[in-house]
């Protein structure tokens, strides 16, 4: 019995952490954790219990003061109160869930949540091998995962083709989001233990990341820094900047040296497959001098389509969505992509900065006083860089430290 707790524990946690919606179920777990959490709430004493959602609930409520006069002035659509209120208040009450079923299971291990992230992560890049070597197994793993008309649509073309990762349950953006945050906690679980095994894993995730999104480099970069001024730190020595150095030299001239053999296979590339694709900026480096992408053109063109109004930019245009004339929504407001102008053209420049205010306000209270509040900044300027590509709230990957990691004993207590 106790095997099947904490299999069926790892697997509700697995199914968190991706937010994986399955195809066999008509609406998302989200929703089903969330239900169940309302109902362990109720059964308790709420006055005893509600000092685990005032706080960030307030946050939550607060960031959305800023988005009425937006709605008043242009009667746009709901998607952005949607996706930036009502998402996050489901994940955090799903979060709970997960914690209170999980946390009796692997209550004697330290660091959990770091823990817990890095055999999830390493466990999805294994999968999403798997998946790309072999298509009966792609296949099954594909038939158990639920996707919209938008995201079919995406995936066909990469399928076919075989010219990128597809996860288990995540790709593109959302792929670039879970395995920059993995990342870094794997990087801190290095540096907190010294094992070379964390390393291990950082360097493997790392690698299936970029396959599956190239704005894995964002998480790959700062996990490297991390673990880099970490031994800085740490060593008090100057012999770490001098080898440091010296390696740095040896790549840079070793890079130099073979550039010819390293210009040869990168163009000798197959152009359909992963390999070609990761390096494409490379590429166009080596044939135009110019580190460009298909997909970084669409970006900056995407960046250019600022509004042209001062009402815009102060209240926005009320639209988070594009609608389509059969119902329903066709894409993104404006065809954008981009996290900030999203944001800006549905609640304007007030509604951007109550949502960055927000965000760093609910990371700083939920990181506070735990075994991981160095990584505080490297995750909010992680924050701050994905928001270049596409929108996302950082809400979810919060709650999990605020479970997982901040005075879960005493949350523990108060619980059972």
């Amino acid at each position: 019995m106790k095997h099947i707790s904490f299999y069926l524990s790892f697997l509700f946690f697995f199914i968190l952490f991706f937010s994986i919606k399955l195809s066999f179920i008509s609406f998302h777990p989200f929703i089903l954790f969330a239900a169940l959490s309302f109902i362990y709430i109720l059964k308790k004493n709420t006055q005893q219990h509600f000092f685990f959602f005032k706080h960030l609930l307030v946050y939550i409520l607060s960031i959305y003061t800023l988005t009425i006069p937006s709605m008043l002035l242009n009667g746009g659509d709901i998607y952005y109160i949607y996706e930036a209120l009502a998402v996050p208040v489901i994940c955090f009450f799903a979060t709970f869930f997960v914690f209170c079923f999980s946390y009796p299971s692997f209550f004697k291990v330290e660091n959990l949540l770091p823990k817990l992230i890095t055999w999830s992560l390493t466990l999805q890049s294994c999968i999403t091998l798997l998946m790309y070597q072999n298509k009966k197994i792609s296949d099954f793993f594909y038939t158990l995962i639920s996707h919209s008309e938008l995201q079919e649509k995406k995936l066909e073309g990469v399928i076919e083709s075989s010219s990128r990762f597809i996860g288990f349950g995540i790709e593109f953006f959302g792929a670039a989001i879970v395995y920059s945050f993995g990342l870094m906690f794997i990087a801190w679980l290095y540096c907190h233990y010294k094992r070379s095994l964390y390393l291990l894993f950082f360097f493997f995730n790392s690698f299936i990341g970029l396959f599956l999104a190239r704005t894995s480099i964002v998480g790959v970069i700062l996990g490297c820094i991390y673990i880099y001024i970490s031994k800085l730190r740490k060593s008090k020595s100057s012999l770490t900047i001098k080898y440091s150095l010296l390696f740095l030299i040896i790549i840079i001239s070793s890079i130099y040296i073979f550039k010819n053999d390293i210009s040869y296979f990168i163009l000798k590339q197959d152009p359909n497959s992963p390999t070609a694709w990761v390096l494409e900026p490379i590429k166009n480096f080596i044939e135009t001098g110019e580190t460009s992408s298909k997909s970084t053109d669409v970006l900056l063109e995407m960046w250019k389509k600022t509004p042209d109004n001062i009402q815009t930019w102060l209240w926005g245009d009320g639209y988070f969505r594009k609608h389509s004339i059969k119902g329903g929504f066709s894409g993104y407001y404006k065809d954008i992509d981009v996290g900030y102008l999203r944001i800006i053209y549905s609640t304007g420049i007030f509604g951007l900065l109550a949502f960055l205010i927000i965000q760093y306000r609910m990371l700083n209270y939920a990181i506070k006083d735990t075994s991981i509040a160095n990584m505080k900044l490297y995750f909010y300027i992680m924050f701050l860089l994905l928001l270049t590509k596409g929108f996302f709230s950082f809400t979810s990957q919060i709650f999990l430290i605020y479970f997982f990691q901040k005075n879960t004993k005493i949350c523990l207590k108060k619980l059972y």
